[in-house]
């Protein structure tokens, strides 16, 4: 669901010792497909919003984690 006052949001994957982060711009927008995933692999995925006040951006902390399993 949307954070109050968001102006967008970040979602970090791992796997083993690599981490990735994207960002999503905009507050309306609550899904992303994230591509060249390794089939049947599990990911931890996180998220966090963030809001940009005079030009600088400002982050919630990171969610739980989710267990995410790649479909073969």
């Amino acid at each position: 669901s949307k954070a109050a006052g968001a102006g967008g949001y970040q979602v970090k994957y791992v796997r083993g010792s690599t981490t990735k982060t994207v960002t999503v711009k905009g507050a309306s927008t609550l899904t992303k497909t994230l591509s060249k995933l390794t089939k049947g692999a599990t990911y931890k995925v996180y998220v966090r919003s963030y809001k940009t006040v005079s030009g600088t951006n400002y982050y919630s902390a990171w969610s739980a984690y989710k267990s995410v399993k790649v479909a073969k």
